[in-house]
């Protein structure tokens, strides 16, 4: 779905991985999966904000969409939240969102 919006896409399979592949200056956009081999989503988020003061703006993944989930992965660390299956024009929506607030300094 993102290369089908014009993004450029870099894949880390578990979250120890996600945080190897990091380098500041980038990416713009940072989806993390909660739920992953070796280091989950949360883990791998809070590693990466205790070692990098400028990161891009994370969005949380998960199948789960039970009332509080949003606001409760948000408080762990997430900047955004979004439940699969993910449907591309809420995607959409959210990235313009996300990129919006995070240029001009919101969360």
């Amino acid at each position: 779905m993102l290369s089908s919006l014009g993004h450029k896409v870099t894949i880390a399979s578990n979250g120890k991985l996600a945080l190897d592949l990091f380098q500041p200056g980038k990416f713009d956009l940072i989806f993390m999966d909660i739920r992953m081999p070796v280091m989950d989503g949360l883990t791998a988020t809070q590693k990466l904000k205790e070692k990098h003061d400028d990161l891009p703006p994370i969005v949380g993944l998960s199948a789960n969409a039970f009332e509080g989930d949003r606001e409760k992965f948000m408080a762990m660390g997430m900047d955004e939240y979004l439940t699969k299956p993910v449907i591309k024009d809420d995607l959409k929506k959210m990235i313009i969102k996300t990129l919006t607030c995070s240029e001009i300094g919101l969360k």
